[in-house]
């Protein structure tokens, strides 16, 4: 059965274009936040059933973070599929919610599987630390004010500021303000133009 579930998941990301399929992970992550409107332009609005929008668990449209960020890493993990020469060749549809759907079930139905193999061969406490390392994170949030006010203390003055210009040719308060920009740009825009920041000096 894992092999079977293996090679549906890879078929779907194997008709991906990298760019298609991140812009389509990251309009199904912003439709379901608190402020979906910017993803809309990015799915057919047809595609989108009644609850997935803002959908939290037990929704069954709901579509976890980390589970987003693990087919972002499958997807450069998968060979493309080779173009047909007679007739067009297949590929996912980018701007459709059911197409991020059906690469989620068969990846939870691929990492079920895992799990009913895996947990004959080791304790469970391993696996509730394999789960825990991809949720945390997500769930604890990213955008942390104590961890950022820690980090510009520690290194936005004295020696560390100095070491930290000399090695990436920045001061730290400029690397955090294009942080800060790029943070907001990508609540937005799945993607950021190299001359969108060209405007602040």
């Amino acid at each position: 059965m894992r092999e079977h579930f293996r090679k549906k998941l890879n078929k779907l990301l194997s008709r991906s274009g990298d760019e298609e399929f991140t812009q389509l992970l990251w309009a199904t992550h912003i439709l379901q936040t608190e402020n979906p409107d910017p993803a809309r332009k990015f799915i057919l609005p047809e595609t989108i059933p009644d609850g997935a929008i803002s959908a939290k668990m037990p929704s069954k449209y709901s579509i976890h973070k980390w589970e987003i960020e693990t087919l972002a890493n499958e997807l450069m993990t998968v060979r493309k599929a080779k173009s047909k020469r007679n007739g067009p060749t297949r590929s996912l549809r980018w701007n459709h919610f059911g197409a991020a759907m059906d690469c989620v079930n068969w990846l939870r139905k691929l990492e079920n599987v895992e799990y009913r193999i895996q947990k004959k061969r080791q304790d469970i406490f391993i696996e509730m630390g394999r789960i825990a390392a991809r949720q945390f994170d997500w769930q604890r949030g990213f955008v942390n004010i104590p961890q950022f006010y820690r980090n510009a203390f520690v290194y936005g003055q004295g020696p560390c500021a100095v070491q930290f210009e000399e090695t990436h040719g920045i001061p730290l308060n400029r690397f955090s303000q294009i942080g800060f920009m790029l943070f907001v740009s990508l609540t937005n825009f799945p993607v950021v133009r190299n001359d969108s920041m060209s405007v602040i000096k």
